[in-house]
């Protein structure tokens, strides 16, 4: 979009509410969550600051539900709150490319505004990540004062993580409780809470005694949906995943790649080889020679891609003896949810065409619920607030670890019939089992998917 196309036309053109609030009701985004069966509320719906100034972001992969948290808060603010519908801006930024065009975009805006409205502003930029170098337009605003009484909510996913760029407006953020808010795929947990609520409020116990087979077959229904919310609805409804949602998250990762300048066969080439040492620790230098890359350069180079797009994660080495880290170990890496990781297999085994089928052979086959078992235990683990690792001990390697002050909890995942002795001496430790049960004993054992469930 050109710097001249930006005129209140274009501007109300995303903002038909300005012309009458209820005009939001008629909103795509909305219109398609009314016929989902299955509607997961975010957290930052209950929490959304009433009338704030300053900076507040929302990030998270792509068809996750961020624009759509978006109009919903706008429905709340209009209809709910009864707000002047011409305080609250709506634009989507993947038509802009430079800072320069979204200072004029939000300047035209406040122009307009400003006149007409006294109370607080509200600005949605959706896909900020698309823009280079936003914070600089963001910067100059606010030194300029020209987003005083006003809140931006800004999203993005994939490949520039928007939190490490609002962090470089130190003291233009405002006072924000909480600034910072991450949208990721749904836990197993989470999923439960959906699609079967009446089994999330129970508690273990009798979940594991009552409705353990339910708890594995919905287990068996995520390890093929994975965490979003379309995809969950899609196979709730139909009874299978629709090929085009496999090729739509594909074309995301590759579209994303390309806009970077890399090789999405580098980056299939080095999901495949991730897939084979899920579990183990591994080095770029082993990832580059076997995916026959240019260095070791190169290989972090993707990886650090792929985990901006949230593909992937990783756990660094904890030295439990020292109580500290030690990042020169090799890391371990997984995905983060079980839909895209089955969907890069699917590309890589060129059965994107009969991605649900081969998913179901792939995610749902015995041997290979070991290696699934870890890396689900391992997103659900990263998704707290303390940082993730795994531990190294005299007597061994433990699984993971979490460091909360000067506190350690271990957890190992030994999904097998006889879990076997374990490595984290006399630390607290919790066994992610296949089917034993008993939180009572010094070490905790703890079947999987009451583990992920609760």
């Amino acid at each position: 979009m050109k710097l001249k196309e930006i005129d209140n036309s274009k501007l109300q053109y995303y903002n038909p509410w300005w012309v009458r609030a209820e005009l939001i009701e008629e909103d795509p985004k909305l219109g398609q969550l009314r016929q989902e069966r299955y509607v997961w509320q975010i957290p930052l719906l209950n929490d959304f600051p009433p009338a704030s100034e300053g900076v507040l972001t929302l990030r998270g992969p792509r068809q996750i539900g961020k624009t759509t948290a978006i109009k919903l808060l706008i429905r709340r603010l209009l209809l709910d709150q009864n707000r002047n519908p011409l305080s609250v801006f709506f634009f989507a930024c993947d038509r802009l490319e430079h800072f320069d065009e979204l200072y004029t975009v939000i300047r035209c805006y406040l122009d307009y505004a400003r006149p007409r409205v006294t109370e607080p502003l509200f600005l949605f930029l959706d896909e900020i990540s698309f823009v280079s170098q936003w914070q600089r337009a963001v910067k100059v605003l606010v030194d300029e004062g020209q987003l005083k009484n006003a809140l931006l909510v800004l999203t993005g996913s994939n490949t520039i993580d928007i939190k490490t760029s609002a962090e470089r407006l130190p003291g233009r953020r405002g006072t924000l409780f909480r600034p910072d808010w991450l949208l990721l795929p749904l836990d197993f947990g989470e999923f439960v809470s959906l699609v079967e609520p009446s089994l999330a409020e129970k508690g273990r116990e009798e979940v594991f005694v009552r409705h353990g087979a339910l708890l594995k077959k919905l287990f068996e229904d995520y390890l093929v949906t994975g965490g979003f919310p379309v995809v969950i609805n899609q196979y709730f409804k139909n009874g299978f995943v629709p090929s085009y949602l496999h090729e739509l998250y594909w074309n995301w990762i590759e579209g994303d790649l390309h806009r970077l300048g890399r090789n999405p066969e580098t980056a299939l080439a080095l999901a495949d080889r991730l897939s084979r040492h899920l579990g183990s620790t591994v080095s770029s230098f082993k990832l580059a020679r076997e995916s026959a890359m240019a260095s070791h350069v190169t290989a972090g180079d993707y990886l650090d891609i792929l985990e901006r797009m949230f593909v992937l994660f990783h756990a660094e080495c904890f030295v439990i003896e020292q109580k500290k880290k030690d990042p020169k170990k090799n890391r371990k890496i997984y995905f983060w949810d079980p839909f895209i990781y089955s969907t890069l297999m699917a590309v890589n085994q060129g059965f994107l065409d009969d991605a649900f089928h081969f998913s179901k052979r792939t995610m749902l086959a015995g041997e290979f619920r070991p290696a699934l078992a870890e890396m689900l235990v391992a997103s659900k683990l990263k998704r707290r607030d303390n940082p993730l690792y795994y531990g190294k001990t005299a007597q061994g390697e433990v699984d993971f670890v979490i460091s909360q002050k000067n506190d350690l909890s271990c957890y190992e995942v030994k999904y097998r019939e006889n879990p076997g002795t374990n490595s984290a001496g006399s630390l607290p430790l919790t066994v992610i089992t296949k089917n034993r049960f008993d939180m009572n004993a010094p070490v905790k054992e703890i079947p999987l998917e009451l583990f992920l469930a609760f």
